[in-house]
């Protein structure tokens, strides 16, 4: 029998068997990698999250840009609350400005902004906020976004 002949549910029930495998057999060292990828298999959404949120961290430390950024890519759609999403913007626009990807930076940062406006009271917001100003200087428009994010900032208490 091959994976491929075997039904989609009885594949992503075997992915999240495995990853729940993977998750107690190594607590002190979990495979990252293999835990977003087999729980990317299922729909259980909470894991997902979690999984692709540590992958995308732990890839962003190790420079594996292309990994993080694709964790950040399927991280985002799975958040729903406003401080989350723009801590995934955040992050994933620092991943963009370090491979010089500019513009696309600029418009997480941006991103991340308008969520902050709309959650005034974010605590990942006021961490994070300090980290975009001086690459959004360096950005096009940097002047705009470094007003736009000091009125925010400035509704954070920051």
């Amino acid at each position: 029998m091959t994976y491929e002949s075997l039904l989609y549910a009885t594949r992503a029930r075997l992915h999240e068997q495995l990853a729940c495998y993977l998750e107690t057999s190594s607590s002190d060292a979990p495979p990252l990698d293999a835990l977003a990828y087999h729980y990317g298999q299922r729909t259980n959404t909470a894991k997902q999250r979690e999984y692709f949120q540590k992958a995308a961290a732990v890839a962003q430390a190790a420079f594996a840009n292309d990994a993080a950024l694709a964790y950040y890519a399927r991280l985002l759609p799975l958040l729903d609350a406003p401080a989350a999403q723009a801590d995934a913007h955040l992050q994933w626009g620092a991943v963009l400005e370090l491979v010089g990807r500019w513009a696309e930076a600029e418009t997480h940062y941006r991103d991340a902004l308008v969520l902050a406006a709309q959650d005034a009271a974010s605590t990942a917001c006021a961490a994070g906020a300090r980290h975009p100003v001086p690459a959004a200087r360096r950005l096009s428009g940097g002047a705009r976004v470094v007003g736009a994010g000091a009125a925010v900032w400035a509704a954070l208490g920051d």
